[in-house]
């Protein structure tokens, strides 16, 4: 029962982390306001229409790029988290597995001599029982 308790505050204590330094930087990400950037075509003037539209496509790649590189700082981010939290964690089981081994073993151990107790004590009671047979068949 500990260890379902465990598993579930663990991955709560995942998700406040994800929510605290991931989600942050993700709502910081500016949004485009997709009505506001598009003109229509007539508004280009024959000139300024490779000038215009190569400025344009220069500024989107450069977003592109930005955002491509705040996608990548945060998959880091959470990767080196998953790192540490599944380190943590196998530690933590690795640790509940060694204290269940010991008070198995303790457990093991303890039934082991009250058992030896309870057969010698039987093994008594068979020989007196048998002294008993035998004075009585004299």
């Amino acid at each position: 029962m500990k260890l379902c308790c465990i598993k579930y505050s663990f991955y709560g204590q995942i998700f406040q982390w994800i929510l605290l330094n991931c989600t942050n930087a993700w709502l910081k990400t500016p949004v485009l306001d997709k009505m506001a950037k598009k003109r229509s075509a007539s508004s280009f003037e024959e000139d300024d229409l490779g000038v215009g539209v190569g400025n344009k496509v220069q500024s989107m790649l450069e977003k592109f790029g930005a955002d491509i590189s705040k996608m990548q700082a945060k998959r880091k981010c959470l990767e080196a988290f998953t790192k540490t939290s599944l380190k943590g964690s196998n530690q933590n089981i690795e640790q509940l597995w060694k204290t269940q081994h010991c008070q198995r073993q303790k457990l093991t151990q303890e039934y082991s001599q009250q058992m030896f107790a309870v057969l010698q004590q039987w093994e008594t009671d068979v020989q007196k029982s048998e002294e008993q047979e035998e004075n009585l068949n004299k």
